[in-house]
């Protein structure tokens, strides 16, 4: 009984599971980077368009900073080294609702300008 416990199969076994283990938490890491990724993307096309058409505006260029500010901290978290795939996804969701606040800024303005 002692050979099966603490025998190379164990061993080999417990070494597979770790690395597998391993495996799935980069795969989810490089998924929720590639998330950041693309909301840092799509922010980046909205403080194009904050920059086009309302820079002018009090409201416009205070959007736009703090949207850059955003932008630049999803940056740094992707260059940190963080393995921590709930911290990129976080950074995500955050991006993704400050995308919504400011589109919402924006079509209220249109909407005013008809």
């Amino acid at each position: 009984m002692d050979d099966a416990l603490g025998g190379e199969d164990l061993k080999q076994g417990v070494s597979d599971a770790l690395d597998e283990a391993g495996e799935t938490t980069g795969d989810a890491m490089d998924s929720a980077k590639s998330g950041l990724r693309s909301a840092l993307d799509r922010a980046g096309d909205v403080l194009d368009d904050l920059r086009a058409h309302y820079d002018g505006s009090a409201v416009g260029s205070y959007l736009t900073g703090v949207l850059q500010k955003a932008v630049d901290a999803g940056q740094r978290l992707i260059d940190s080294g963080i393995k921590d795939s709930k911290v990129y996804k976080a950074a995500e969701v955050t991006i993704n609702e400050a995308i919504d606040a400011v589109n919402t800024w924006i079509d209220t303005q249109a909407a005013k300008a008809d």
